[in-house]
């Protein structure tokens, strides 16, 4: 049995860290500080973007790359077919199948460690995406070429608001809903949002995808930090971790996906404080929805408006248009975004990947032993929570450490050394805003 409330929290808590956590803040508040100082003093030219080529893998292992993209695309199949079924005639208690730990901790957070690691594996995982791959070959085959749908060809840009609001959705659904794993209403979001995936990519094609898909796009985005890429031949190449990002171009429905991120798992972090109990006070169930949902909207849009304060600022002392500015430094909220997620589920991972062993011999509840595993339980002793605090704590860090590289490298691309820094001021004090927020709502919750 899952204890009510942990497919959606973390674990860990503030007494876990060495030092008080207000020091660890100005602690790395400094580090940002004297990090931007010193490359502002010993960094004058790019060493990130344009530097770095992918090396194809030697010939001999591209067929075995090409086979294990297949069998990614049979996996992914048969896990989308597992949790639609389990999730819409499975046993309808919250934690008896398969589905809510399947989309909540494997998809939400273990896919996005491993791209994060592998590169774009939801390129070959999504399902949507291989179906419409097979529907393409399929009209190929019996109809030939056919073109695209002639009364409207939706624009890319425009296109991708579509995965800001299923994102959003989302994030609603698994925080503010009062039984996010219920069973029947999970399945019916799943086939809801796959028919509109389908029907766009029936119609569009592929590409659409690309483009509306707001969870490959985060997916695809966060992949770019991985070592494993494209050579833009179809051939599989590895690359140094984090370099992908500096090739990266955004749009800005894309990036405002991304600043979802940290915004949602910061209101994640905040409805578990005290303080949020207080709010609610003696609400329960249906009756914290409205609250809830004002408060994930209210944080998702701090975020989204911060990081346009920040651009506006660089925007003005650089004298460059702010919607450029908005999507050229877009690249550095990668690896924040990330590192949110890593803090906040990082013990999600660890525990319920166990339990998820288990419900993989009973995908649909019952009393099925399809491999030996339904026994399994989880061990909260595998990892101490002070373990826990501290990759928090680290991870937040780093994550913001490795943005304002990634935009000091990208302003010296685009500007003299002298406007350069300037540009970043805004930015400095919105990743600045970001750690301290993030480091008080993960370890004081």
């Amino acid at each position: 049995m899952v204890p009510p409330g942990v497919l959606a929290h973390g674990i860990g808590v503030r007494g876990d860290l060495p030092i008080p956590v207000w020091m660890f803040a100005y602690v790395a508040g400094a580090a940002l500080v004297i990090s931007f100082l010193l490359l502002g003093s010993f960094w004058p030219k790019p060493k990130l973007e344009g530097r770095f080529t992918p090396r194809p893998l030697p010939d001999a292992a591209q067929p075995v790359a090409r086979g294990l993209a297949v069998l990614l695309r049979l996996f992914g199949m048969a896990m989308f077919a597992v949790v639609l079924v389990a999730s819409l005639t499975g046993d309808l208690g919250a934690y008896t199948t398969i589905a809510p730990v399947a989309v909540y901790v494997g998809f939400w957070v273990g896919l996005l460690f491993l791209s994060a690691v592998f590169g774009d594996v939801w390129r070959f995982l999504s399902p949507w995406e291989t179906l419409a791959l097979a529907g393409a070959a399929v009209r190929r085959r019996f109809f030939g070429h056919v073109p695209a749908h002639r009364l409207w060809r939706p624009d890319p840009v425009r296109s991708g608001w579509l995965g800001v609001v299923a994102v959003l959705c989302f994030a609603a659904l698994e925080l503010v809903h009062p039984n996010p794993p219920e069973t029947r209403l999970l399945g019916i979001a799943i086939a809801v949002y796959s028919g509109t995936m389908l029907a766009g990519a029936s119609l569009w094609g592929r590409e659409w995808l690309r483009h509306s898909e707001g969870f490959g796009v985060i997916f695809r985005h966060i992949g770019a930090m991985g070592i494993l890429c494209g050579d833009g031949r179809g051939r599989l190449a590895v690359r140094p971790p984090i370099v992908g990002l500096a090739r990266l171009r955004m749009t800005l429905p894309h990036t405002f996906v991304l600043l979802l991120m940290p915004g949602t798992t910061s209101f994640d972090g905040i409805s578990r404080t005290e303080w949020w109990g207080g709010l609610l006070g003696p609400r329960i169930g249906w009756e914290t929805v409205g609250l809830g949902a004002f408060g994930l909207l209210q944080f998702a849009a701090d975020f989204v408006v911060l990081y346009i304060a920040a651009m506006a600022v660089g925007a003005a002392l650089s004298r460059t248009p702010l919607r450029q500015m908005l999507t050229d430094f877009a690249p550095s909220i990668v690896p924040i975004a990330f590192a949110y997620h890593v803090g906040h589920y990082f013990s999600l991972v660890i525990f319920e990947g166990q339990n998820f062993l288990a419900l993989l011999s009973r995908p649909f509840g019952g009393t099925a032993d399809l491999f030996g595993t339904a026994h399994f339980g989880v061990n909260y002793l595998l990892i101490s929570t002070g373990a826990i605090a501290l990759v928090q704590a680290i991870t937040t860090v780093v994550g913001h450490l490795a943005g304002v590289v990634l935009a000091h490298d990208k302003a010296v691309a685009r500007f003299s050394p002298r406007v350069a820094l300037r540009s970043q001021y805004g930015l400095l004090v919105m990743m600045l805003a970001f750690t301290v927020t993030g480091i008080f709502l993960l370890l004081n919750a």
